[in-house]
């Protein structure tokens, strides 16, 4: 069976997608009329008055002939509601009761109770939220709370649309609340008022004391969240997962702002405020503002840009780039003007660069941030300032670089054109601009540099190009490769000494690959999952090259893990040969490691002459043996049966697209008969035949 690098199994991928109704999905979005066979409506990617957004349910294909976004129903949860492949799968899967399999009874087991704990999560914090929202509603009890936000100018709209409530003033307020708030929906998935205290604990909500209550009293809890204005952190289809509170009374050690902790349902580094209410805005702009807190979201939607969003007390991360980058072609950072927002877009400028997305910094007047200004100007006036305070991220990196690099009493004044002080940061710079994939931003990327420092772009592109080969080399060779990345790319609040997080887009290793379990059926338990997690790491390399080099460095970036230093030298080859560019050598190892060039050189000139690719080649490779036990003449194989399959999809395609052009019977009847014998031929390829 073939197993993607998702963990989903082709054939359940194929049997949701038959099983889910597009113009069902759609529809949730966009109003939809029939037009002949097909549907047609407004194009939810781009402003439009005449319908040109076409729905194809019986083919499960929809296209936009306007803006010429086009895709499947997974496609259109990516782009509609931000989801990775993965969750729009298991999305439409659950509701087409379609069980994903897993690779063992035991770890579906295991994935069903995890998916049970989360379900009752999700309720418990969708009963929060309403809790502290009616609180809100209450004129009396909600009283501090309505007080807060008309000294702030929000309107009464607005705190509806973001769902904001009030924890009063209260040490055992909530779970008597939630426990009367449980409905019919939460009971039947399993939730009762005895599981409710460890979930609320679980999402950070409520703590256990440690004094002498009896177990099970009221007693025995206390709220987190007490006078404090509530701000539910959502997902981007809205279900609140985590929340926020403002303090609206000052307290000996507390803080003004306080978030839940992180849980299965909430990680702040993948986790936008305000991204469900922004969305559909994005969508037609493309564009989004990324400002640091929650009233600022507020107050600039208020303002008029309601496409605006707020990290949840982190710094950018490699996630929230992957995200950005589905839904947004421009990204404006709308920072404050001191040392702490100029510091804090520089860090955003390594994070973000092969996300794909357009990046701007707005840095604001001194002593100004978007809440107060869009409180105070015009919509006009707002817009003015912004466009007038926009600076380019290359900029406000090098000065924040120049700034480092000089030493904290630089100021304005500094000479970066000094050659010593020029060639430091020269150099910082091309370590971080030398992971950039695409070779054309790249250069662009390395002529502002040379505009800024002053110098040709010949010398800065000389110093990528020596980061780049010294990335390719054996582990220890990085150079100032671990003073840049602990220095830049490491997340706000870390030290340079401490290790910073694999590489967004690789597998997380097993938690004891390192230090195997002494029980023995732990031990057989622990080798099956260390396999797992190296085939993985293999197809999401072949997914995502470019993470090669930064696994070759990883050994000397987290001494103390060491995970990558112990891969097994099949994987380590492999990984050097990737990021080398070395494709031969790749099909080497892919075939087992044998020296036979007759079949590299065959599998080579299978490429050629289909333009297949290397990753897609790999991945069918590895797909089917451990690494590096691959049969040669099963990968040839292999590569035939998936060369001719992406032919015959590629005839399939055209097929459909003359179909939305036919015009007679004659050409409909034709075109039919010349699908059936395509579908034929990829069923025996299916099969295993070579057809």
């Amino acid at each position: 069976m073939a197993v993607t690098a998702l963990s989903i199994p082709d054939h359940i991928i194929e049997a949701v997608r038959e099983r889910t109704s597009l113009v069902d999905v759609v529809s949730e979005t966009v109003s939809l009329r029939r037009s002949g066979k097909n549907f047609v409506g407004l194009c939810p990617f781009h402003s439009e008055k005449t319908p040109s957004f076409n729905v194809n349910d019986e083919e499960g294909f929809f296209r936009c002939f306007g803006c010429g976004e086009k895709g499947t129903v997974y496609n259109f949860l990516m782009k509609t509601r931000g989801y990775t492949f993965p969750e729009a799968v298991r999305y439409l899967a659950a509701k087409a009761g379609i069980r994903i399999a897993e690779e063992s009874s035991e770890r579906s087991q295991a994935n069903d109770r995890a998916a049970a704990r989360m379900r009752l999560l999700r309720h418990v914090c969708r009963i929060v939220s309403q809790v502290y929202q009616s609180q809100l509603a209450f004129a009396e009890k909600g009283h501090a709370g309505q007080a807060y936000l008309r000294e702030r100018g929000i309107r009464d709209e607005t705190a509806k649309l973001f769902s904001l409530g009030f924890a009063p003033d209260s040490w055992e307020f909530l779970l008597r609340r939630a426990e009367a708030e449980i409905d019919e929906q939460a009971a039947s998935a399993g939730l009762t008022p005895e599981k409710l205290p460890e979930l609320l604990v679980e999402t950070g909500l409520l703590k256990q004391r440690s004094g002498t209550p009896a177990a099970g009293s009221s007693q025995e809890w206390y709220d987190v969240f007490r006078n404090r204005l509530i701000f539910p952190i959502s997902r981007s289809d809205g279900a609140p997962i985590a929340f926020g509170g403002r303090l609206l009374r000052k307290e000996a050690n507390a803080p003004k702002y306080l978030n839940t902790s992180e849980s299965v349902l909430y990680a702040k580094r993948r986790s936008f405020y305000g991204l469900h209410q922004a969305l559909p805005f994005v969508r037609k702009s493309r564009h989004v503002y990324l400002v640091e807190g929650y009233l600022d979201v507020l107050s600039m939607f208020q303002a008029g840009f309601p496409s605006t969003i707020a990290t949840c007390g982190t710094s950018v991360t490699a996630d929230h780039a992957r995200m950005l980058g589905r839904f947004a072609s421009r990204l404006s950072i709308v920072f404050d003007g001191d040392t702490a927002g100029r510091k804090a877009a520089a860090h955003c400028f390594p994070v973000l660069l092969n996300s794909g997305v357009e990046i701007e910094v707005v840095l604001l007047p001194d002593g100004e941030d978007p809440d107060t200004l869009a409180q105070r100007l015009s919509h006009d006036q707002l817009t003015t300032l912004l466009n007038e305070s926009r600076h380019s991220i290359v900029e406000v990196y090098l000065d924040w670089l120049r700034t480092e690099v000089a030493g904290e009493s630089a100021d304005e004044s500094s000479d970066v054109a000094s050659a010593a002080l020029g060639g430091k940061v020269a150099a910082r710079y091309a370590a971080v601009v030398s992971h950039v994939v695409n070779p054309v931003e790249r250069e662009l990327l390395v002529r502002q540099a040379a505009d800024y420092l002053g110098v040709s772009a010949q010398s800065i592109d000389d110093l990528v190009r020596n980061y780049q080969r010294r990335s390719a080399k054996l582990p220890n060779n990085t150079g100032d490769l671990y003073h840049v990345t602990a220095g830049v790319t490491a997340q706000a609040g870390k030290t340079a000494s401490e290790p910073p997080e694999i590489p967004a887009g690789l597998p997380l290793p097993p938690a004891d690959l390192l230090e195997p379990p002494a029980n023995p059926v732990q031990l057989r338990r622990a080798r099956t999952d260390r396999d797992a997690y190296y085939r993985q790491l293999v197809v999401a390399l072949l997914c995502e090259p470019a993470l090669a080099r930064q696994v070759l460095v990883m050994p000397s970036l987290m001494p103390d893990a060491g995970v990558f230093a112990a891969l097994p030298d099949a994987v380590q080859s492999f990984v050097e040969a990737l990021a080398a560019r070395d494709y031969t050598g790749v099909f080497q190892l892919a075939a087992g490691g044998t020296n036979d060039e007759r079949d590299a050189g065959e599998l080579q000139e299978l490429l050629t002459r289909h333009r297949l690719d290397a990753q897609g080649l790999l991945q069918e490779a590895f797909r089917q043996a451990r690494i590096g036990g691959a049969n040669p003449t099963s990968v040839v194989a292999d590569a035939r049966r998936e060369t001719a399959r992406r032919l015959l999809d590629e005839e399939m395609q055209k097929i459909r697209e003359e179909e939305s052009k036919a015009d007679s019977a004659q050409q409909l009847e034709r075109l039919a008969q010349e699908k059936l014998a395509r579908k034929r031929s990829l069923s025996r390829l299916r099969n295993g035949s070579d057809g």
